[in-house]
């Protein structure tokens, strides 16, 4: 039986392995509620349960989520390179 689909070449599986270990290493080099919510955020977690899980006042998440998202691109490019982010 033969399994209709996109297949990824070996090329691009050790591109999606390469961008996974450095989204890892780039979390865990920024401060810890940065990667937690960012983390969390990924995952599909609303502000009010970002806000619950990280005992975080639910006004705040917003602003601290951006500044999360900042901080991960910041030290992504400094890491990467400009010509490395989308």
């Amino acid at each position: 039986m033969r399994i209709f689909g996109h297949h990824p070449a070996p090329d691009e599986l050790f591109d999606s392995q390469l961008e996974k270990d450095r989204v890892r290493m780039v979390l865990a080099s920024i401060p810890k509620r940065d990667a937690e919510l960012l983390v969390l955020r990924s995952v599909g977690f609303s502000y009010s349960e970002l806000g619950d899980a990280l005992q975080l006042k639910q006004t705040s998440v917003g602003t601290m989520l951006s500044r999360a998202q900042q901080a991960f691109k910041n030290e992504y490019l400094r890491r990467f390179g400009h010509d490395q982010q989308q």
